[in-house]
């Protein structure tokens, strides 16, 4: 955490290399995506052996990694995709995810330069492809959130979103919903929100920022809306049932319902760096446990959410809480 950022909450997915791959590169995606990440960076390794110049199977090599929370090797693995690749916008993009994740494990002064690390790659990522919108929404999420002395400032933020408006007005009004939020300006940003669903997206992604920042705001309505949406526009998603669990708590309404929504959540969706995440619906479930008095259910689930994410503040204040520090 550098002077309150937390850069965890700047951090997207990389979008998909394009071009010619590797028949090992289409094996490790595929294990990435069900989120067998120990196979896919063996499987990696192996043919780093073999050809040890492959740009593209040290980026899936960083992709990997990161999510396996090993920051140190993804960001060797990225510098070395970007050494024999430099102007590819994936590349400098996971390469400013891992700087950003290590910031949070670093003291002020350590945490401060990977933070500017992490500015500088993803304003990198950007130049090189204006289209790369992960990179795109996670660089004003940083100049939202990030102190001058560290190259963020709103009004830097402002600018960028007006750039991204031109190339996908959806993701500006995403874009412009997180900054409202960091300005703590409910009314706007939840106009924005609603301005994303009037555009009535056709992939999953909008409806998750939508949902993500109605769960920061424990709105009931908006998490039922936002669903709602997705249900005219035939959008469907495993993510979901994560959503309506959530709601179901929040409302007290349908309890063994939500229990059923999240653990089917936990079983399809493999752990991830962006979207719901398993540690988030361990805590929900916990959360749950808590309201039906079920101790040590409650004290099982928020365990689970620090093991996953170590710096989950609201797990390890509810186990203590609960006695079980």
């Amino acid at each position: 955490m550098i002077a309150g950022l937390t850069l965890g909450m700047l951090l997207g997915l990389a979008s998909v290399s394009s071009g010619p791959q590797s028949s090992t590169v289409t094996s490790a995606q595929a294990l990435y995506t069900s989120g067998r990440y120990a196979e896919a960076v063996a499987l990696l390794r192996a043919d780093v052996q073999r050809d040890p110049n492959n740009a593209e199977v040290y980026f899936w090599l960083a992709q990997c990694t990161y999510e396996m929370r090993e920051f140190d090797d993804a960001i060797q693995y990225a510098e070395h995709a970007i050494e024999l690749s430099p102007a590819n916008s994936d590349y400098h993009h996971v390469l400013g995810k891992a700087y950003g994740r290590k910031a949070e494990h670093a003291n002020w002064f350590t945490g401060l330069s990977l933070a500017k690390k992490t500015h500088a790659e993803f304003e990198k990522a950007v130049d090189l492809d204006p289209h790369n919108i992960p990179a795109q929404r996670d660089l004003i999420n940083y100049l939202a959130r990030a102190p001058g002395v560290a190259g963020g400032g709103e009004e830097k933020a402002e600018r960028q979103i007006a750039i991204l408006r031109a190339i996908d007005p959806t993701e500006a009004h995403l874009g412009q919903l997180d900054l409202d939020a960091v300005r703590k300006q409910w009314p706007q940003a939840s106009a924005e929100a609603a301005a994303v669903l009037s555009f009535k997206p056709k992939e999953t992604e909008p409806y998750l920022d939508v949902l993500e920042y109605f769960e920061r705001r424990g709105d009931v309505a908006g998490i039922r809306q936002a669903l709602e949406s997705a249900a005219q526009n035939n959008v469907q998603s495993p993510s979901f049932d994560y959503f309506i669990g959530v709601a179901d708590i929040l409302s007290g309404e349908k309890l063994e319902e939500a229990e059923t929504s999240l653990r089917r959540f936990t079983v399809r969706i493999p752990p991830r760096s962006t979207g719901p995440s398993q540690s988030r619906a361990h805590l929900w479930l916990g959360r749950l446990y808590e309201k039906l008095d079920r101790r040590e259910d409650a004290i099982k689930e928020f365990r689970e959410a620090l093991n996953l994410e170590q710096n989950d503040k609201e797990a390890r204040e509810a186990l203590k809480r609960l006695g079980a520090s």
